[in-house]
This record gives C-alpha cells, sequence and structure tokens, in this order.
C-alpha cells in the first residue's frame, strides 16, 4: 500500500538490496554495510540503516553490539544473512574468549607489557598504594 510504514515489529518484511556482499572471514559488521554501501553508490554507509520504506532506524553506533530484535530482523532481511551470521559479525562472537582472561593476566611482568608489541608506552600502570606509575 502507497505510504505505509512497516513497523519495527515487521522489519523483517523490508525487501532484500538488489545489490549485496557475501560477508569476509573476520569480517565485522560496520564494514559488511560499508561494503553494501559502496556497492550500491551510497553516499553515506547509515543510508542503509534507516529505509525510506520503513520506521524502524538501527544506530550506526550498535552495530558490533547488536541486541534488538528488530534490528536483527531487518538486517536479515535487507542482507539476506542468517541471524547467526549477522551474529558472527559482532563482538559476541568473542564474547567466549574475553570471559576467562583477566586483563592484565596475574603473572603479567609490566616490562613485558610495556613493551611496544603489547601497549603502548602512555598506559599507566597502579601500584599496590595506589599510586600510579607511568612505563
Amino acid at each position: 500500500m502507497e505510504g505505509e510504514q512497516i513497523v519495527p515489529e515487521d522489519a523483517s518484511n523490508a525487501a532484500p538490496l538488489p545489490r549485496r556482499v557475501v560477508p569476509l572471514p573476520c569480517e565485522d559488521l560496520p564494514s559488511v554495510i560499508s561494503r553494501v554501501a559502496r556497492k550500491m553508490g551510497y553516499e553515506r554507509p547509515e543510508w542503509l540503516l534507516r529505509p525510506e520504506a520503513l520506521s524502524h532506524r538501527i544506530a550506526p553506533n550498535t552495530l558490533l553490539l547488536l541486541r534488538r530484535r528488530a534490528d536483527y530482523q531487518l538486517l536479515k532481511s535487507l542482507l539476506l544473512l542468517e541471524e547467526e551470521q549477522l551474529f558472527s559479525l559482532t563482538l559476541y562472537r568473542f564474547a567466549h574468549r574475553l570471559e576467562a582472561l583477566p586483563y592484565p593476566p596475574p603473572q603479567a611482568n609490566p616490562d613485558f607489557l610495556a613493551s611496544e608489541r603489547v601497549l603502548p608506552r602512555h598506559v599507566l600502570f597502579f601500584r599496590s598504594d595506589g599510586q600510579p606509575r607511568r612505563l
């Protein structure tokens, strides 16, 4: 129907984009959105996140931690990807690895952590008396 807007609950009814991409291994969702936008000839990638025919909008700063069901439904429809594929493009794919890793590791040597390969030189460590120590 002409001029009718789809409500967020119906975001899964959005028409697929005419030009899409296949996510690359280890790619994140903002990168996929950027590649699709380039392929579509869009000047700004966020235009994909707020289709004109829909009332639902996705905030660009939420892409890496996508939470709302309607956001997944909209992106599934637009990109023709499964929910699991979208999930794998977010930071949630690393959650199982991050939960078990304390930071800094208890056995960490501050001199090693301060090396250019691990942490930048401007990082502060705090001594047991609470005073900062710049490396």
